[in-house]
C-alpha cells in the first residue's frame, strides 16, 4: 500500500514538472517571438559591426580591410561604440593618432571640456563622451512639470471647428 502511494506521488510530481515546462514554453513562446528573416539579418549586421568596432588586437583588424584610422573616423563611430557598449575598444585603437593631435594642439572635441594633456587615457576620453550623452539623453526625457494656474497647454473647448470635411 506505501508503495502504490509512493508510486502515485512520484508520477503526480513528474506530471507537475511536465506540465509547468509546456506552460512556461507556451508564455514565453507568446512573449519572445523569433526575429523574422529581415530582423536576423539586421541583428547579424549589428553584432557583425559591433565587433569591427570592439576588435581590439591590429592582426584581427587588419584582416577586416579598416579604411585609414582617422580623427573624423573615430568620431563618427565613437556614438556607434558607446551603444554597442565597446567605447573603451574603439577608443584604444586610435590612442596613439589621438595623442599626436593632442600634442600638436590641432585637436580638442567639443563634447571634452578641460586640458587634453593632463594625464588622459583615451578609453576616459570615451567614457566621458558616454556619461555626458547619457546625462543629455536623461535631462532631455524629463517630462515637464505640471503647473497649477489651471491653463491647458494645447487644444481644450475653444469651440468651433470640425466636420468640413
Amino acid at each position: 500500500m506505501v508503495t502504490c502511494s509512493i508510486t502515485n506521488t512520484l508520477v503526480a510530481g513528474i506530471a507537475a514538472i511536465f506540465a509547468f515546462g509546456l506552460i512556461a514554453q507556451i508564455v514565453f513562446y507568446r512573449i519572445m517571438p523569433a526575429y523574422s528573416e529581415q530582423d536576423r539579418k539586421m541583428m547579424d549586421e549589428l553584432m557583425g559591426f559591433r565587433v569591427y568596432l570592439a576588435t581590439a588586437e591590429e592582426r584581427r583588424f587588419d584582416k577586416l580591410n579598416p579604411p585609414e584610422k582617422t580623427l573624423e573616423l573615430f568620431e563618427r563611430f565613437l556614438p556607434y561604440a558607446i551603444a554597442l557598449d565597446c567605447q573603451h575598444e574603439w577608443a584604444n585603437k586610435f590612442e596613439d593618432i589621438l595623442k599626436t593631435a593632442i600634442a600638436n594642439k590641432s585637436y580638442q572635441p567639443a563634447y571634452y571640456s578641460g586640458d587634453m594633456r593632463d594625464n588622459l587615457s583615451f578609453s576616459s576620453l570615451s567614457e566621458g563622451f558616454s556619461s555626458s550623452l547619457s546625462s543629455t539623453i536623461a535631462s532631455s526625457s524629463t517630462a515637464p512639470s505640471s503647473s497649477s494656474d489651471g491653463g491647458s497647454s494645447g487644444g481644450g473647448s475653444s469651440g468651433g471647428g470640425g466636420g468640413g470635411w
